[in-house]
């Protein structure tokens, strides 16, 4: 197949499945790039390109997930040696059966501006820097994918766009509850990246086949029906004792079955999936046409958070805050108290120290990384100074969240804590963790694990001292 072939297929065409899965099979050590091994280890990342290409695999992803400047900060090799390695690796393994090689572009490690530091400008170069790199080395598309700030996958698009006249083919990871932990809706997520020019919109990680399945029927619903829709699902959890994922082969491939209706242009798999659970899909995805019924589509205008229909005169604004994050902080070392802020001491005993005085203040603010309806409050914590402080020593405790931490029962904030919250948060931390590289729990024990401690607040006694306030918009990880 030639990438101009692409989307002319009669049939759905198979995507590869984990990358990282497989290289822990193979024996990565903890805190490894897994992208230098495209370097140093080329012989096990073609094995594992052709195992996936082998078991029916018709686009494969470059083992570039990381391979941005950000990550590879303290690496021997620089961005363009690694990625051209990775293509190399790929293009060889792909080329006995006909399959293309996808230049494999995840998130940066870096919160853009004003979720984090880092300037639009900046990322889109970045980005850019990545995509030349792939296109002179030969890859034959690109793969944007595993996004959950709609911001940052703008940025990506617009340095793809910009760069190469490769087919882009992007994806997102949605939480249980429908958005990225971002607050970004499908139908934003639609509307945006097929006005940015992708070519062929997905979805990926996170969750299982089940649980993603209402979330690409939005995205097909959302798309027009010649528009091409792709899923990558995991293989459900990671189980609690780190043996790996709580789905198999043949029942990842029955809880795919129902997305022959969806009239999948392709379909594969992400953590968890390895080659067995590719070439079961096979029979699954065997006569399946894509595509789907042709229906109207209305105009819409978005945020990241909220997609609204125009369907005629309609008033556009913004919600203000108005106290903003600095006036706050001031207001709060204005009163009549004395405030400890960990993030104002200068060094490490300082902010040893702090953390030993807030188990003894009158009032701790924290958040949470995640909330039930079910009434439990779920925070996870590496070294375990803010659960201490949850638990027992502050005289009352106000936690503040945002609706992004709102699941529906205390399983899935569980899930949420610790595959959406404690990745990112390593990410935030430059942590060496599998999960700040890959931006997926591996259940890890390693000395920088951020899960060390997980608390689960059912009660509190006495009663009425921890408040709990939700705030109508999105907050943190």
């Amino acid at each position: 197949m030639q990438s101009n072939e692409l989307f002319t297929q009669r049939h759905t065409i198979l995507l590869d499945g984990g990358m990282g899965t497989m290289l822990q099979a193979a024996g990565l050590k903890l805190g490894a790039r897994p992208e230098e091994l495209n370097i140093t280890d080329p012989e096990t990342i073609q094995r594992i390109h052709g195992m996936y290409a082998a078991a029916g695999s018709r686009i494969i992803n470059t083992n570039t997930f990381g391979a941005s400047g950000h990550k590879l900060a303290k690496s021997p090799y620089t961005v363009e040696e690694v990625i051209a390695a990775g293509v190399a690796c790929c293009k060889k393994a792909c080329a006995p059966y006909g399959a293309l090689t996808a230049l494999d572009i995840g998130p940066l490690g870096e919160l853009l501006e004003p979720n984090g530091t880092l300037p639009f400008e900046t990322a889109v170069a970045e980005f850019a820097r990545i995509v030349r790199a792939g296109a002179a080395a030969g890859a034959d598309l690109v793969m944007a994918e595993t996004f959950t700030d709609l911001y940052e996958l703008k940025a990506a698009l617009l340095a793809v766009k910009e760069n190469c006249k490769l087919p882009v083919l992007a994806s997102m990871s949605f939480e249980a509850r429908g958005r990225t932990f971002t607050g970004c809706t499908v139908e934003s997520f639609a509307a945006t990246a097929r006005g940015l020019g992708a070519d062929a919109l997905g979805i990926n990680c996170s969750l299982g086949p089940q649980e993603i399945f209402p979330m690409a029927k939005r995205l097909a619903e959302s798309l027009p029906g010649d528009f091409p829709v792709f899923v990558k699902p995991n293989a459900g959890l990671p189980r609690a004792d780190g043996s790996g994922y709580d789905i198999t082969p043949e029942l990842y491939a029955r809880q795919m079955e129902p997305y022959r209706e969806l009239g999948l242009f392709a379909a594969g798999g992400c953590c968890g999936t390895t080659p067995d659970f590719i070439r079961l899909l096979n029979d699954v995805f065997r006569d399946c046409v894509p595509g789907r019924a042709a229906h109207a589509m209305p105009s819409v205008i978005c945020s990241p958070v909220e997609c609204v229909t125009v369907d005629g005169v309609t008033v556009v604004g913004e919600r203000i805050n108005p106290t903003g994050k600095k006036r706050l902080q001031q207001a709060l070392r204005d009163g009549p108290w004395r405030v400890i802020d960990r993030e104002s001491m200068q060094t490490d005993a300082e902010r040893e120290q702090a953390a030993h005085d807030c188990l003894s203040a009158d009032f701790f603010l924290t958040g949470a990384n995640a909330v039930s309806l079910t009434g439990e409050l779920v925070n996870i914590d590496g070294k375990g100074n803010r659960v201490a402080a949850i638990v027992f020593g502050p005289r009352e405790i106000i936690v503040i969240a945002g609706m992004n931490k709102v699941v529906d029962t205390l399983d899935e904030a569980v899930h949420r804590a610790r595959t959406i919250a404690a990745p990112k948060n390593e990410q935030r931390f430059l942590g060496k963790t599998p999960c700040a590289q890959t931006g997926c729990c591996a259940d890890c024990h390693g000395e920088e694990c951020i899960c060390n401690q997980i608390l689960i607040t059912r009660n509190c006694r006495p009663a009425g001292r921890i408040h709990v306030i939700l705030v109508g918009e999105e907050l943190g990880f």
